[in-house]
Order: structure tokens, then C-alpha cells, then sequence
């Protein structure tokens, strides 16, 4: 029998465009980062939790974005593979969960071609590509 489906948005945060277009700030703690977030799929889609107090389930939810850092990977093609430095959801709770890869580990040009985001919510496995190309921005590359 299968599982409940998700419709999720997976964006590049750090994106200059998408900064100007939503007029706010990333959450504390992405600076010099390149920053992706997930949109509208629960911590844990698809996994059997058994019902906690508030206090638990700030703790579980801390948890669990602990083990999405292992789980979790940017992909430059040719490049070497990134893994967060920092896991943070807004607003706490049930809000969008931001990545945020270093910049000063890999350099992304537009000549790099693509970027491979993986990451897994509970059972659910998140997977998106992203095309350099097309994320030009006033002839610079926006991540």
C-alpha cells in the first residue's frame, strides 16, 4: 500500500532573485552559504511517530534535523559533494527547513552545469536538480 505523497518546494534560497523578490532576511547563521529549502513536506513524511508533549517533539524535531545532515547533499557535477554545515527550520514546528552548504568549499559556475540536491524527509526521499544556466541573474550566476 503506498504511503501519503507530498508536494514539496525545494528553492535556492541564497538566490539574489529570490532574496529580492521575498524582501526578508535568511534565517541566522547562512552567511557565505549557498542555502536550499523545503517547503510543505513534514520532518518526518511517510514515518509511524507515536504522539509526544511539546517539549519532546521540539527535541525529536532538533534530532531530527541532526540526521538530515548526514543524509543530505549538494552535488556540483565534476565537483566535489557538499554537506550542510547548518540545518534550521522556520518557523519551528512545521515551517520550511533551510540548508546551507559553505561557498568557500566549492565555487559553483555557470560552466559547472548542474547541482544535485538530495535529502530525505523521514521515508520520503527529496531529490531536485538545478540547472546553472538558468540561474543567471544580470549576466551573473545568483546562488
Amino acid at each position: 500500500m503506498p504511503g501519503p505523497s507530498y508536494k514539496g518546494i525545494v528553492r535556492w534560497e541564497s538566490a539574489q532573485p529570490v532574496r529580492d523578490a521575498l524582501k526578508e532576511s535568511l534565517p541566522e547563521g547562512f552567511a557565505n552559504h549557498y542555502v536550499i529549502s523545503v517547503g510543505g513536506i513534514p520532518l518526518n513524511a511517510g514515518s509511524r511517530t507515536r504522539s509526544q508533549s511539546q517539549d519532546d517533539n521540539s527535541q525529536s524535531d532538533q534530532d531530527t534535523l541532526d540526521r538530515m545532515k548526514g543524509v543530505t547533499l549538494l552535488q556540483p557535477k565534476d565537483k566535489r559533494d557538499l554537506q550542510p554545515g547548518v540545518i534550521v527550520q522556520q518557523p519551528a514546528g512545521y515551517g520550511n527547513v533551510y540548508f546551507g552548504f559553505a561557498k568557500d568549499l566549492v565555487t559553483l559556475r555557470p560552466e559547472d552545469k548542474e547541482v544535485t540536491f538530495i535529502t530525505q524527509f523521514g521515508s520520503a526521499q527529496v531529490k531536485t536538480k538545478f540547472y546553472l544556466k538558468d540561474m543567471l541573474y544580470h549576466g551573473d550566476l545568483a546562488v
